[in-house]
């Protein structure tokens, strides 16, 4: 007994620990790419341009930013609908803005986050929520993969010169997430014979706990199989496109804020290029993209475009800003109005 009392203790310090580091390493990250972005931009030259800003197209950008967040979250709804098939549409979207704004905080979080809210508010299965989360990050890399591909003929060669071997990158993602994608198929078709496999293995080297994980992971991989469900097939496609049209919109409203420069001249397809900049961005574990998104979309306006780098930063600032702040006090507001639900989805 006084091993075990011992050891708890120790536990906790090492997870602590290492929760600690993590925080660490995201918050040096941050510094150092906002130390880049900002330090060769005179202050009063970067709130000269923010003073510039019309206030009407930002509006538009953080309606349309709310609006695909309404997409993504109506997606995950459909990606759900095997293990929460009575699941309302609106727990679902209020739970992604749950771990938009837990993104903020701890890089990647949020897709946690997001399962465990859904589950408090709507009691859905932990892990057909994870595992939903995780084939919809894989679906988001192909996206993004697809839309590089489609802006490769006009930006590759000046995109390598803010991301080197961008394009070998962008390969060896789109590989690997198809791959993921096959593997969540195949597992996905069929959740009870991959749970019956597990099960198998687990009664010979741990029988005790072999039916606790088996239930567990048919519940895991049954989170798989919403994606790959033929009537659901159009509806995730589709929402998917537009979630990424809604993106490359907001940016693009962002840039027409700035009517007197050279930003207001940017077409949807350069929209198109930013977005992916800033979505490669934010690979980088940097809480909420505060610093890679500024540094790598300022450089990006300078290099490619050669606007004034007092501008260009002015336009990453609150492009960041207005993906992030919004998302951050709704999420906020969901977490402290939304109550445990008392039952489960359609029961």
């Amino acid at each position: 007994m006084k091993s075990k009392s011992a050891n708890a203790p120790n536990g906790g310090a090492e997870k602590t620990s290492w929760f600690s580091w993590q925080a660490g390493l995201g918050l040096a990250i941050t510094a150092f790419f906002l130390w880049l972005a900002f330090r060769r931009i005179p202050l009063g030259d970067l709130i000269g341009r923010l003073k510039e800003v019309g206030i009407a197209p930002m509006l538009v950008a953080i309606s349309i930013v709310l609006a695909s967040v309404v997409l993504r979250g109506w997606r995950w709804k459909l990606m759900l609908s095997p293990s929460a098939p009575g699941l309302r549409r609106r727990d679902a979207i209020a739970a992604t803005m749950v771990g938009y704004a837990v993104n903020v905080a701890i890089p990647r979080g949020g897709e946690v986050a997001r399962a465990v809210f859904l589950k408090r508010i709507a009691r859905t299965s932990l892990a057909a929520g994870i595992s939903s989360v995780l084939a919809e990050r894989l679906l988001d890399v192909v996206s993004l993969c697809i839309l590089f591909v489609l802006t490769l003929a006009f930006y590759q060669h000046r995109l390598d010169e803010i991301f080197p071997d961008v394009g070998r990158a962008m390969f060896f993602a789109a590989f690997a997430a198809s791959a993921g994608l096959a593997v969540a198929w195949a597992i996905g078709r069929y959740p009870e014979r991959a749970a019956g496999l597990v099960r198998r293995i687990l009664e010979k080297v741990w029988p005790s706990r072999a039916e606790r994980f088996s239930v567990m992971g048919e519940n895991f991989f049954t989170g798989f199989r919403g994606m790959f469900i033929r009537e659901n097939t159009a509806g995730v496609i589709l929402l998917s496109v537009g979630i990424w049209v809604l993106y490359i919109a907001a940016n693009w409203a962002v840039a027409a804020a700035f009517s007197s420069g050279k930003l207001s001249s940017l077409s949807f397809l350069d929209a198109a290029a930013i977005t992916v900049v800033v979505a490669i961005s934010l690979t980088i574990p940097a809480p909420g993209g505060i610093g890679t998104t500024h540094f790598f979309v300022s450089k990006m306006l300078t290099t490619i475009y050669a606007i004034d780098p007092a501008e260009a930063l002015a336009y990453a600032t609150l492009l960041h800003l207005s993906g992030v702040i919004p998302l951050l006090v709704l999420g906020a507001l969901f977490s402290l109005i939304l109550r445990p639900a008392k039952t489960a989805p359609g029961s």
